[in-house]
């Protein structure tokens, strides 16, 4: 994919954006969602089975995407850290001098991504998880652990599509919107690369430096689908040490947030 596209991307994000505000009659508002959802975002049953409210109470496509759900679905692992969202697991391993892997034969830089030295520097010898948000997923993340919010940084970007197509951007994490949150625990400090993505691209954190949360604790909401890069400060071996999950899904293929 050519980086030149860029201002084509941002010119979409702000359409959509415009689009999913738009207000839906009531009586429209089941058979407009169904259709999205449906053959748009791939949605099933079980899907909409696990939302907190009917069709009908959402005024806008806006409100549809950051839904909430049914949080005894997402019952909590006693494991150290759970996963910060609904998703698929795209990618981990140990960081390597300072490098992630963001796909196959596509590396990229702690310091490019987090922009800032110090934090960069903490967590040279952890491990990361990159877990993609597909547009029919859940759309709000949650704390990975219980800990306190030590450093919460916007860094302002583009808008390249996250999926698989957009993934083979060189350095694609570190171009798009993202926010840097750090969070401080017990055992293990955490760092979450939260990033946007074309489409609406806009994300919602709702607590500040400073905030002690629970582990599973809602930390923020996407207005659309996209990813979290989970970087860890001390090396975890595989992605089984982090999501301990007792529902009956795969896995390697779909990643439940333990509530």
């Amino acid at each position: 994919m050519r980086v030149y596209l860029g201002p084509l991307f941002y010119l979409f994000s702000l359409i959509m954006r415009w689009i999913s505000g738009i207000y839906i009659p009531g009586p429209l508002r089941k058979t407009v969602y169904f259709f999205i959802a449906k053959f748009f975002f791939k949605m099933k049953k079980s899907d909409f089975d696990l939302m907190e409210k009917p069709l009908r109470h959402y005024e806008n496509l806006q409100t549809f995407f950051t839904r909430k759900i049914k949080m005894s679905s997402r019952p909590l692992s006693n494991s150290m850290i759970v996963s910060p969202c609904d998703g698929i697991i795209t990618g981990h391993g140990n960081i390597s001098g300072g490098t992630l892997i963001q796909a196959k034969n596509i590396s990229y830089t702690l310091d490019a991504l987090i922009t800032e030295r110090g934090i960069s520097e903490q967590y040279k010898n952890g491990s990361y998880f990159n877990l993609y948000l597909s547009p029919r997923n859940y759309h709000r993340f949650h704390s990975p652990l219980e800990g306190t919010i030590s450093a919460v940084k916007h860094v302002r970007g583009a808008f390249f599509p996250v999926n698989r197509w957009g993934q083979q951007i060189e350095g694609l994490f570190t171009k798009n919107e993202r926010y840097i949150v750090t969070m401080s625990g017990d055992r293990i400090n955490i760092c979450l690369a939260i990033i946007g993505a074309c489409g609406v691209g806009s994300i919602k954190i709702h607590h500040a430096e400073g905030k002690r949360l629970g582990k599973g604790e809602e930390l923020g909401m996407f207005k659309l689908g996209s990813t979290i890069v989970l970087i860890t400060d001390k090396s975890i071996p595989s992605e089984e040490s982090l999501i301990q999950c007792p529902c009956p899904v795969n896995v390697n293929a779909e990643l439940l947030l333990h509530r």
